[in-house]
């Protein structure tokens, strides 16, 4: 018999959910050296949605939260700078300001329905800490 793999985000019913799937595969890419049991804990997380238009973070805020855009597309504009940015499915959102304390000078801001992982900040480096 062929050894067979079980995905991660296999529910106990046998089902799976598209949006795990999702987020199994883009967890493995931002974060390659996560092993499978921190992987199991991040899938855990609350998946969020936003409607388009909705403000994610706000200029000069501080942000305790990371997001993995699972579907949908989130504009970072800075209009001091005149700087205007896509950021697409499989992207984090929210990660260098907790990485660095550092408060955005713009507003991220969901360009169509977002479906995204929720981190918490403690979690988030906790993961980034156990780099290998």
């Amino acid at each position: 018999m062929s050894k067979v793999y079980v995905s991660l985000i296999e529910a106990s019913c046998g089902e799976l959910n598209p949006n795990k799937i999702k987020a199994e595969k883009y967890l493995k890419a931002v974060f390659p050296y996560v092993t499978r049991e921190d992987r199991e804990i991040l899938l855990n997380c609350p998946v969020v949605q936003f409607n388009p238009g909705s403000v994610i973070f706000k200029n000069n805020t501080q942000n305790d939260l990371v997001f993995l855009l699972l579907t949908g597309t989130v504009e970072y504009i800075d209009s001091e700078k005149y700087i205007q940015k896509t950021i697409n499915t499989g992207s984090l959102v929210g990660d260098t300001d907790v990485l660095t304390e550092y408060d955005y000078a713009g507003t991220f801001r969901a360009i169509s329905y977002i479906q995204a992982l929720q981190f918490n900040e403690d979690l988030y480096r906790f993961i980034t800490r156990r780099k290998r």
